[in-house]
């Protein structure tokens, strides 16, 4: 049975009142036009009524999930068909190598197959699995990057059989990165260690550097924020992979702790919490079940910065400050994106999209 908060309630009421307004406005229009007793006077006020019934309604309507959702859909669509063409990029990129403002070129991916249907109708998904579409584009530090984004999510790309797409999605991103004269490409989440692992591309992500960058300053400045001593202890889940390895090297003149279940010889969680007598940060750059498999061991001493794609779930960040937790996420870094990332990406940049750069800032938030 559906269940109707008071903000629905409202929100019924304005929209039935304001179309028994908009039907009496036609009524009174058919009546004026049929006994011709309109003036020039009447006639404009009926006109700007009419302009702001139809604005009033939309703003209304975008307020529906399924209508905003259907909106957003015909525009990724309609964006596609005119500008995701090799002309187009061609024309783009001749201009950008005469004034060089692109810098990069990145892509993104679904959390699942339901975020995905947010941006694209269910007939198109399969075209847009391995075919990057263009989705927006970002400004950081005056240069721009220009975004696509496709269909698949993490359980396409471990999946074996996918090697092939996986190194086909590289050189069509390589050569989107061509066509546009852009200075590098960037991947979200799993993407660049897979490519690095696959052997589709044989040096280190670019990615690394620039995230391992915004993650130690995001750490530095929790640290910072919350007026913590320096010798604050720093546990790190996935120390061993790409980024954790990483930061776990740069950190290595403060107490830093690798959780990597990996790897056998590493700490255990629990007993680094029982140990441990003050507050102590849990940085998160393995995934969202590392939280939630650790969930047991955290109290009120735990400060957790969680840098991974998606941010903890409503239910899991209940859990988490339930028990007393201070959850932080690391939005990205510092810039303007067309339009927004969604969620707790709001308002900034994913660190694995940006580039690196003397004022680079990173932006946090509490959860």
């Amino acid at each position: 049975m559906a269940r109707f908060s008071a903000q629905k309630l409202l929100f019924l009421a304005e929209l039935s009142l304001l179309i028994a307004v908009y039907i009496g406005y036609i009524i009174l229009v058919i009546y004026l036009f049929a006994t011709r007793e309109s003036d020039l006077l009447i006639s404009l006020w009926l006109l700007a009524l009419s302009l702001f019934g139809i604005i009033w309604i939309t703003y209304l309507l975008l307020k529906i999930k399924s209508v905003k959702r259907r909106i957003r859909r015909l525009f990724v669509l309609s964006i596609n068909l005119i500008l995701n063409n090799r002309m187009v990029w061609a024309l783009v990129g001749t201009i950008n190598k005469r004034f060089p403002i692109i810098k990069t070129v990145f892509l993104a991916y679904p959390a699942n197959h339901k975020f995905a249907t947010e941006y694209v109708f269910d007939n198109v998904l399969e075209e847009t699995k391995w075919n990057p579409w263009f989705t927006g584009f970002f400004i950081q530090n005056g240069k721009i990057g220009i975004q696509f984004a496709i269909s698949s999510t993490e359980e396409d790309f471990r999946d074996e059989n996918n090697i092939e797409n996986l190194r086909i999605l590289w050189l069509r991103m390589n050569y989107l990165k061509s066509l546009l004269e852009a200075d590098q490409m960037t991947f979200a989440g799993i993407l660049p260690g897979l490519f690095y692992k696959k052997n589709i591309i044989h040096t280190l992500p670019i990615e690394l550097d620039v995230t391992v960058k915004a993650v130690k300053q995001a750490v530095l400045k929790a640290i910072d924020e919350l007026k913590l001593p320096n010798t604050t202890p720093i546990i790190v889940l996935g120390g061993k992979g790409f980024i954790g390895n990483k930061f776990v090297a740069e950190m290595s003149d403060r107490e830093v702790y690798c959780v990597d279940k990996q790897d056998s010889d590493s700490h255990s969680i629990e007993d680094i919490l029982k140990k441990v007598k003050e507050k102590v940060i849990i940085l998160n750059v393995a995934n969202q079940k590392a939280l939630q498999e650790n969930l047991l061991y955290f109290n009120e001493k735990v400060i957790i910065i969680n840098e991974v794609y998606p941010e903890p779930s409503r239910e899991l960040t209940h859990s988490l400050t339930g028990k007393g937790v201070q959850l932080f996420h690391i939005i990205g870094v510092k810039g303007k994106s067309f339009p927004n990332f969604p969620r707790a990406y709001r308002g900034g940049i994913p660190c694995c999209a940006s580039w690196d750069s003397d004022n680079l800032e990173v932006k946090i938030t509490q959860l």
